[in-house]
């Protein structure tokens, strides 16, 4: 399979992503490969729809099928993203991976057609229904005209070109204090954890720093933990929530032996109740760089401990 860059508009959004992943090229020709589809959507016009006119008759882009993997990045940030109540480029880009993530440009590109597909749905239900509630049929319309003017600004997203962009940037870990000490609530879970399970435990949270977020999973069916996400290996589990666009805070580490453990669930809550009662502090004070250093020195320290062999009863290196 080819891309006729000429021809851009025509082609399915999945058939663009089928196009990188059967190329298997490197992450430098990708980009090129990347600016080469930019130069060719460019001369495609982006209005902001302001009316359901504007939009009733749009074509529609598949949804490409992808691995698992990929799939899970995809829906921890679409989950965001489909939250959102507005749709300027600043909103937006806060909810997406950092620029320097390898996947950037395929996991925008399938957000934006995840968006197209439930545009086409909607204005098919619109079309159909001919005798719709009037209630009903206002509803649809502001949603039809909000996922548009999001896909819409994804669009100019991926279209803008950043002069330079650091590869090597990854997320930063940002570590709860526990309330009334200098002690970090890490470090405490730390001790209950098993050495065999430290190189499991180190797989997790390089997962969060990279991106790529092993074996995702959100909280839906607990409200006490609504907005908590985890990534997970065989019993392990490290529970965290974002701050920012490239800033995440931990919740908890800690073993699931059983899937019904009240007494996991019940900490689990506490710590995520203490995490939420900190959030906007936290948000804040990740603007300070010497937080941001201090974090990374508290990372530093974790990652030493998880990959060491021997530790003391402290949690330190010997």
């Amino acid at each position: 399979m080819s891309i006729d860059f000429n021809n851009m508009e025509d082609m399915s959004v999945d058939e663009i992503l089928s196009f990188l992943d059967a190329k298997r090229i490197s992450a430098d020709k990708k980009r090129e490969e990347i600016k080469k589809l930019r130069s060719a959507i460019e001369s495609t016009k982006i209005v902001k729809r302001d009316t359901f006119e504007d939009v009733i008759s749009e074509n529609n882009i598949d949804v490409v099928e992808c691995d698992d993997d990929f799939n899970k990045e995809v829906e921890f940030y679409l989950s965001d993203f489909i939250d959102l109540k507005v749709y300027d480029k600043e909103s937006i880009e806060d909810v997406l991976p950092s620029r320097s993530n390898y996947h950037y440009e395929r996991i925008v590109l399938r957000i934006m057609a995840e968006i197209t597909h439930d545009i086409k749905d909607i204005r098919e239900i619109i079309i159909s229904d001919s005798v719709m509630d009037k209630d009903d049929l206002e509803e649809y319309k502001e949603e039809l005209l909000s996922l548009t003017n999001k896909r819409d600004t994804l669009r100019e997203i991926l279209l803008y070109e950043e002069d330079e962009i650091d590869n090597n940037k990854q997320n930063t870990l940002i570590f709860l204090p526990i309330k009334g000490t200098e002690e970090f609530r890490i470090f405490d879970e730390l001790k209950s954890i098993p050495q065999e399970e430290y190189a499991g435990f180190l797989e997790l949270f390089e997962s969060i720093k990279n991106g790529t977020f092993k074996n995702i999973r959100r909280f839906t069916n607990n409200k006490s933990l609504n907005g908590a996400i985890e990534v997970k290996g065989h019993q392990i589990r490290v529970v965290f929530q974002r701050l920012s666009k490239d800033c995440y805070g931990i919740v908890s580490m800690f073993m699931k032996k059983t899937q019904n453990n009240n007494e996991y669930r019940f900490t689990l809550i506490n710590r995520y109740t203490e995490f939420k009662s900190m959030e906007k502090e936290l948000k804040e004070k990740i603007k300070d760089q010497d937080f941001i250093l201090k974090n990374n020195q508290l990372e530093e320290k974790l990652f030493a401990i998880l990959s060491s062999s021997k530790v003391n009863e402290e949690g330190g290196c010997k």
